[in-house]
């Protein structure tokens, strides 16, 4: 048989390209007088013709137009995987037809594209057996129930499905092909109320459904409809008889069913745009609608025209689901599930122009909307979340003659989701071939089959200027520039515009004859088939050849050349920046396997050719090449969709990852390439140098741009960080400023725990290091907004938000000052509690080394952290109480690490002997005044007492703020701090209103009507009503201090004396009360104790608040006469 293949060969003309108008590919075995064998059968608008698997050769092509090679399809019923199917066909057209068998485990799609093309051709009169073949369709006309009205339409049954007509132009307005049907596909209804007959709805796996539709013909119908699936494709319908519910209560149900469902936990909206739902036209003659669409010259003209037939839509995109709902009354016209997502297009051409292309078989949807890119990424990264891969982004449709459907898991309108071994042989094999037809073109004489030549050096002499200038100063002739590749005739660019030494070198390799040019397109046309055939996520993990580096590079020689920092090249054009988008993401699949990755990173020049690409100044060229990088060191649970860090520290074990984690190759593929890419001085700053622009980087570059510094920063890949490049990196991350906190708006959700992350690694660097952005954080709004995170957030989150604000707020004056305007003053004191002795460190595990994060190097105050000075000895006094016998500011049911409880509770917890948490033990070994009052409460009373310096903890913050947040998520009544949920209440909802103000200058900024937004965190403090009924002096609460649960209560007041004045003085203040007018309408004139004097007619409890006052006085003046004294003391 390999002797009769290889006569093949040489018998037909064939140059192994795919045929210009193809439709559609199937790997089929065919069935002849030689046996069985593999084939790809090819279906296009004119002709069927098969393929050699190996070199893609044509051996067979039989015409069904004009003089017709074909007489007849037929398919058996059958219920196997492999399904069978025969043609009547003839060689020649002297021949006679004989019949052919073929299996496919695609024959339903194989059928429905062939008598597609073949009704196509009979509508222009070229396919003269299609009345043989496929028949007369049959139309009934019918009724459709839209909004509760019913609508006359027409309904045609064809070969190969059923298709809705309008009744007076006859268009195609709705098709549900045999092959998407649901089982059973049809349910007969009752009559509803008006009388109409004949009820029925149809049930299909894709788009909406159902649809109901009534006819007087309905029994004919139906029936017509299983012979015409049953004769022509060999598929059974079902049909539902019962007929138990009407058609109102059927659309009743499912809307129920779609509330219940969009009410669940997990549909909560993550965001909301309007856009145009475009509907391009279903009628044959549109059979290479998509074909045309990837083409650039007609990509305009098509979108054009299919954007004329649309309707406007609110697209809600939640955690599940992107759900369309009418603009005007809000009801949901179609519900997509999330994990159905293949691919999203991103027209290039089209900057309002987006698709979502469906791996269930649906037609790819699409939509006109201002916001395509937030659009774009939200859905992308919700996306990646819910069908658990990665999801490419396309710059145009995929070609339906690309992919090769092997497999029902493939639906042929877009790339396979699911790995094919078959289709990986053969589109890698194919790839090879053409990498090393062009690999002499590419990388000029001299390159032998390993892909290396040393006749030839490129080098860019780059600018003395800037510590990057020489990044990418050498590259060496082992990957060429394209511009010798025929990329310069191809692409219509000059050669002073991308030209190299090496061009100029190979003078007469560009005058080559057409040949040269035609293997840069065959590389590129395998390219595309590559793209098409294999699933994003990649190949298998063990795939290996002995010519990878002839595909490397090839492929890397495709790429743009690498410029000087002085040398910036123009933006690419159109062709140019689909060749790079189709490169990179063929280098992505091939990537996913260790051993490939390995031999790119080998491969010299490698990197220099990723990082022109991220620089090029093409939104989606730049967001390919940042996520090649995150392939290339990402842990592998970050090619399924998955983010590149984790929220806690040290990772996921491996049981909750099911066990998928990265192999043994991985971590060492990882240290690999971030070695190679950004081991020389100025990657880094490359690597960041697209959210630094002057031009900002749109939100998909942005993405996959944080994706990627994540993994080198961020836990778990910083165990894959060399410190050197760990320290430059955190470095330019700080550098960053408002660009870096402007992430806080992007629009995928999941993206914000990366920033987060981010910005903890390099607060973690020390105080000088995290001092650039805590002036950003505050002007900003992100400490604002992490504050709200960190007291509502439960888990990981709510950790990682407490985490930031304590790296913001430590030690940084504007920031302190915010928090004791927030927080009341016995909540604030928990930060100058001694942090408790450091832990004897455990011995490492020598299997599994930890890395200490480097210290940054010392960076230069911004101005308002280098003139605040540091709190004073009266700013960090303790007004109330101290730590001693076994008591300390607060009670013990305050300080212990239960969950917040109730009074009940905490006087069970004071009275017993329980063990004490390790948290209330720090506290009880604090010496007295180790806890200082903050400026709020001083305006309470004067200051109480001075406490010693305090320690640092591991990560160099000075305050306590792991107490402090516990603190925050309980309950506390005592004379020191009440605390409760309705306390929590009003400070959530403070904060809630304040960013909902920041959010709406956001939006002002973003439709133009504001140019720069600043928060006014010096305005904003937060009142606590619940408050007002209990009188507090020098940050205690008299009544509680007198009548508390903690009967010793007096006794550890930290400074009586200060206390007795101050309460003597707010006494003094009460006899005055209203004595002084409000003239201005000002509100009540502050007292220094923090009294307010209320106009008349406001003191009815002055009295009760003066007896209060009075009992204090005495009973702190019965515990510590001594120390108040008797002369002076009043």
């Amino acid at each position: 048989m390999a002797a009769v293949d290889h006569l093949l060969h040489f018998r037909q003309a064939a140059d192994g390209q795919i045929p210009p108008d193809c439709i559609a590919r199937y790997l089929c075995t065919k069935a002849s007088w030689r046996g069985k064998y593999r084939r790809v059968l090819c279906v296009t608008s004119s002709c069927i013709t098969t393929q050699h698997p190996d070199s893609l050769t044509i051996t067979n092509k039989w015409d069904f137009t004009a003089d017709t090679d074909i007489d007849g399809v037929s398919a058996p019923p059958s219920n196997s995987e492999e399904q069978d199917f025969v043609l009547s066909v003839r060689q020649d057209k002297k021949s006679k037809f004989k019949a052919v068998k073929f299996t496919c485990k695609q024959r339903s799609s194989l059928l429905t594209m062939l008598f597609q093309a073949m009704a196509s051709a009979a509508m222009h009169g070229q396919c003269p057996v299609a009345s043989r073949i496929l028949g007369n369709p049959d139309v009934f006309a019918a009724q459709k129930l839209r909004r509760n009205a019913w609508v006359n339409v027409k309904l045609r049954i064809t070969a190969f499905a059923i298709e809705r007509l309008d009744a007076s132009t006859g268009q195609v307005k709705w098709r549900l092909e045999f092959r998407h049907v649901a089982s059973p596909v049809a349910r007969l209804l009752l009559p509803d109320t008006e009388g109409t007959a004949g009820v029925f709805a149809l049930f299909g796996k894709v788009g909406r459904s159902p649809r109901v539709y009534a006819s007087r013909d309905r029994d004919a119908l139906l029936k017509q409809l299983q012979t015409a699936a049953y004769k022509k494709m060999g598929l059974t319908l079902a049909v539902d008889t019962k007929g138990q519910l009407h058609a109102k209560e059927l659309l009743e149900a499912v809307s129920n069913a779609e509330r219940e469902r969009s009410a669940a936990p997990g549909e909560v909206p993550l965001g909301e745009w309007t856009a145009l739902r475009v509907r391009p036209s279903l009628g044959l003659h549109s059979l290479t609608t998509q074909l045309q669409l990837t083409q650039p010259s007609a990509q305009a003209e098509g979108l054009h025209q299919a954007g004329q037939r649309g309707s406007t839509r609110r697209l809600v995109l939640t955690s599940a689901a992107l759900l369309e709902r009418r603009s005007d009354t809000y009801e949901v016209v179609e519900r997509r599930g999330l994990g159905q997502v293949a691919a999203l297009v991103r027209f290039i051409d089209q900057p309002q122009w987006m698709a979502v292309e469906w791996s269930d078989g649906a037609r790819p949807t699409m939509y006109i909307t201002p916001a395509r890119d937030s659009l774009l990424t939200a859905l992308m990264d919700a996306a990646q979340v819910a069908a658990a891969r990665a999801i490419p982004v396309l710059p145009n449709h995929t070609a339906p003659g690309d992919v090769i459907l092997s497999s029902k898991a493939s639906s042929g309108l877009t790339a396979p989701v699911q790995w094919d071994p078959e289709v990986e042989k053969l589109s890698l094999a194919h790839l090879g071939a053409a990498c090393r037809e062009a690999l002499p073109v590419v990388v000029g004489p001299g390159a032998g089959q390993g892909g290396t030549s040393h006749a030839l050096e490129e080098e860019h002499h780059a600018s003395p200027e800037g510590s990057h200038a020489s990044v990418d100063s050498s590259v060496e002739a082992t990957v060429g520039s394209p511009g010798a590749a025929g990329s310069s005739q191809l692409r219509g660019r000059s050669k002073g515009s991308g030209s190299s030494v090496m061009d100029q070198a190979r003078g007469p390799v560009l005058q080559r004859p057409l040949q040269v040019e035609d293997s840069i397109k065959f590389l590129h046309q395998r390219i595309q088939e590559c793209d098409a055939c294999l699933p994003y996520t990649g190949v298998s993990v063990g795939t290996r050849s002995e010519e990878a580096g002839v595909w490397m590079t090839s492929l890397l020689g495709l790429l743009p050349s690498p410029v000087g920092a002085s040398a910036k090249a123009p933006p690419p054009d159109t062709p140019e920046a689909l060749q790079y988008i189709a490169v990179l993401q063929c280098l992505q699949r091939l990537v996913s396997a260790p051993p490939l990755a390995g031999v790119m990173l080998s491969t010299t020049g490698s990197a220099a050719r990723v990082f022109a690409a991220l620089a090029c100044g093409h939104e989606h060229v730049a967001a390919e090449a940042g996520r090649l990088l995150t392939r290339l060191w990402a842990p592998r649970p970050a090619r399924r969709g998955a983010p590149t860090w984790t929220l806690t520290k040290g990772g996921p074990s491996q049981e909750e990852d099911g066990g998928q984690l990265s192999s043994v190759e991985d971590p060492v593929s990882a240290k690999q390439a971030k070695g190679v890419c950004l081991g020389p001085a100025g990657r880094p700053v490359l690597l960041l140098g697209a959210l630094r622009g002057e031009r900002p980087a749109g939100p998909l570059a942005v993405m996959t741009l944080v994706e990627a510094i994540a993994a080198v920063v961020c836990e778990p890949g910083v165990h894959t960080t060399d410190p050197v490049v760990l320290s430059a990196t955190l470095q330019e991350v700080a550098s960053l400023g408002a660009p870096l906190f402007a992430l806080f708006e992007h629009p995928a959700p999941r993206l914000l725990d990366g920033v987060a992350l981010m910005m903890r690694a390099v607060a973690e660097g020390g105080v000088l290091a995290a001092a650039p952005m805590r002036e950003a954080a505050l002007a900003e709004g992100a400490l604002l907004s992490h504050l709200l995170l960190a007291c509502t957030q439960q888990g990981a989150r709510g950790s990682l938000s407490q985490d930031l604000v304590a790296l913001w707020v430590d030690e940084y004056g504007p920031a302190l000052s915010l928090m004791r305007r927030i927080f009341p003053p016995g909540l604030m004191r928990y930060l100058n509690v001694k942090q408790p002795a450091p832990a004897t460190p455990l011995l490492p595990n020598p299997s599994q080394p930890q890395q200490a994060l480097p210290r940054l190097a010392p960076a230069r105050l911004p101005p308002s952290l280098a003139e605040a000075t540091p709190l004073s000895p009266t700013q960090r006094s303790a007004p109330a109480f101290t730590a001693k016998s076994g008591n300390p500011l607060l009670p013990q049911s305050s300080l212990n690490s239960l969950p917040r409880s109730h009074a009940p509770q905490q006087q069970q917890q004071q009275q017993g002997s329980g063990p004490q948490s390790s948290e209330q033990a720090d506290i009880e070994q604090a010496p007295e005044g180790s806890i200082g009052a903050t400026p709020s409460s001083m305006q309470r009373g004067p200051s109480l007492n001075v406490p010693p310096p305090m320690g640092r903890t591991a990560g160099g913050l000075k305050g306590n703020w792991k107490l402090f947040w516990g603190a925050v998520l309980r309950d506390h009544c005592h004379a020191g701090l009440i605390w409760n949920e309705a306390t929590r209440a009003e400070l959530r909802e403070a904060l809630q209103r304040e960013e909902a103000v920041l959010r709406q200058g956001r939006m002002r900024i973003a439709e133009g009507t504001a140019h720069k937004l600043c928060w006014n965190a010096e305005a904003f403090q937060v009142a606590y009503p619940s408050l007002a009924p209990h009188l507090c002096v020098g940050g205690v609460y008299v009544r509680l201090l007198l009548d508390g649960v903690d009967q010793g209560a007096v006794e550890k007041v930290a400074a009586p004396k200060e206390l007795f004045q101050a309460l003597y003085h707010h006494c003094l203040c009460l006899a005055d009360r209203g004595l002084q007018l409000d003239p201005a309408g000002m509100g009540p004139t502050p007292t220094p104790d923090g009294a307010s004097l209320a106009p008349p007619g406001a003191a009815g409890d002055a009295e009760a608040e003066r007896v209060l006052c009075i009992r204090a006085m005495a009973a702190v003046y019965a515990k510590h006469a001594g120390l108040i004294g008797g002369e002076g003391a009043v």
